[in-house]
Parts: structure tokens; sequence; C-alpha cells
């Protein structure tokens, strides 16, 4: 929703999808799926951020996400 207020779309709906590693191609089903049963839905905006990051230990010496 922080996205959705900078953006200043205000009659856009949102929500979040968490798939861990399969978030952002899920996101794009998803709007697939909404636009083709609603053709008056005609843009949608998926955005992908991984932070799987933030969950590992940085003392960790098997984390590769930090390297």
């Amino acid at each position: 929703m922080v996205l959705q207020h900078k953006l200043g779309a205000t009659n856009a709906g949102t929500f979040d999808v968490g798939c861990a590693c399969a978030s952002f191609p899920t996101g794009i089903a998803a709007a697939a799926g909404i636009m083709a049963t609603n053709p008056a839905i005609r843009n949608v905006l998926v955005v992908g951020v991984y932070l799987m990051h933030k969950l590992a230990d940085p003392e960790d010496p098997m984390v590769f996400l930090l390297r």
C-alpha cells in the first residue's frame, strides 16, 4: 500500500503474494487471470521484491544470499 500511495493510485486494488521464490511468477499468473476474467481491467502492475536476505543469519557460513 506504500507504493500504491506513492504512485497516487487511489482507485487501485492491492494484494500480497507470499510464495517465497515463486511470488513473481505467481503474481504474473494472478494478474493475467484477473485481466482475462474482467475485460474492464486493462492495466496491472506487478512488483517483485526479493527479501530472503532479511530472514538469513549473517553469521551463518552456509548463507549465500548476503554475499
